[in-house]
């Protein structure tokens, strides 16, 4: 089973990967997009200028590129067997090296490590009153801030809007199940709760809403038995929607490795990249994923805190509009997750 890397998907600049050989394994929807010229299989040695070519990769570097992009510049190290080029708006500026020296300074050269814990200490600061965030101390914002000038803007996993997120979930599970049934695989229609059709509306992002959504949905598939699997959402009176993936499955509780959610994930090596990010997050640490496991059912629960209609951020656009962007990020995670589905 190939590892995961479609994490960075939900970035908004090109990001391409290759082993130790510079061979590319994976590139993201931008990339894929813009790049054309650097396939998949190909050495991307071949498309960097003669002074890149020679530059240690070992350590946080930039390389030139002479073809094969159009932008110039990338940001390049290695995380364990693999080689990351992330292609940044900023790389193509003349103070681009202050990216990786800052990064070397205080990271100790883990792109990573800089870049989600900036976005951890963005989460948290989402959950503060305006007066708590006026007197948090300036060093709180110094790597957010710094990531920000980096980007030029927030990435696009950290804009949220308001949506209705038992409309998205109805959506999701009649798209996948009409899609999944060619593998032999039965979803269902969503069960949605009177409740949740009133109260179910959240500011999210909606790609990485539905990435969630849909590496449940694969994980149940994983887990199940027999190939079939309910998804539901229900408001709880937490003021949060609890979205829930449902299989029949031959897991015991032996066979799990601990209580938290993430000790279902370690099970599925295919995400061994992605859970790695997602620990440096922080994302287990809190209960908004969370599974159960009873008589051979699994249950993997996904809770999303819910706004009141004073509270969401409302974008201006028709319903057609919103439909369409939301068909769009369902097909390109359906296509996806299909893939993965069709790996043994």
């Amino acid at each position: 089973m190939n590892i995961s890397y479609d994490i960075f998907d939900l970035v908004d600049f090109p990001v391409v990967i290759t082993d130790k050989n510079f061979i590319i394994t994976y590139k993201n929807n931008i990339a894929c997009e813009y790049f054309g010229k650097l396939r998949k299989r190909s050495k991307i040695t071949k498309y960097l200028s003669d002074y890149a070519k020679n530059t240690d990769f070992s350590v946080i570097s930039e390389a030139e590129f002479e073809t094969g992009t159009l932008i110039k510049r990338a940001l390049v190290f290695e995380e364990k067997d693999f080689v990351i080029f992330f292609f940044l708006s900023a790389m193509q500026f003349d103070s681009y090296e202050l990216l990786s020296e800052y990064i070397k300074e205080k990271f100790d050269g883990n792109f990573l490590n800089f870049y989600f814990l900036a976005y951890k200490e963005y989460l948290n600061l989402q959950e503060i009153s305006n007066f708590e965030k006026a007197n948090v101390p300036e060093r709180t914002y110094a790597d957010l801030l710094a990531l920000i000038r980096i980007l030029a803007g927030n990435p696009s996993f950290m804009q949220k809007e308001g949506l209705d997120l038992a409309e998205i979930i109805s959506y999701t599970a009649k798209r996948a199940g009409e899609s999944f049934r060619a593998l032999g695989l039965k979803l269902y229609c969503a069960k949605i709760s009177g409740e949740a059709r009133d109260f179910c509306r959240a500011n999210i992002s909606l790609c990485s809403f539905l990435f969630i959504v849909f590496r449940l949905i694969y994980s149940g598939f994983k887990f199940s038995a027999d190939g079939n699997l309910e998804i539901s959402i229900n408001y709880l009176h937490t003021n949060h929607a609890d979205i829930c993936v449902s299989v029949r499955t031959a897991l015991k509780k032996k066979d799990v490795c601990g209580k938290s959610f993430s000790s279902l994930l370690k099970m599925l090596p295919e995400f061994s990249f992605e859970f790695d990010i997602l620990e440096k997050c922080k994302m287990f640490e809190s209960d908004w994923l969370s599974y159960e496991l009873e008589n051979s059912v699994l249950k993997l629960h996904f809770k999303v805190k819910c706004e009141t209609n004073e509270t969401l951020f409302v974008r201006s656009e028709s319903a057609a509009q919103r439909k369409k962007r939301i068909s769009k990020a369902v097909s390109v995670l359906l296509c996806k997750t299909k893939i993965l589905l069709s790996k043994k």
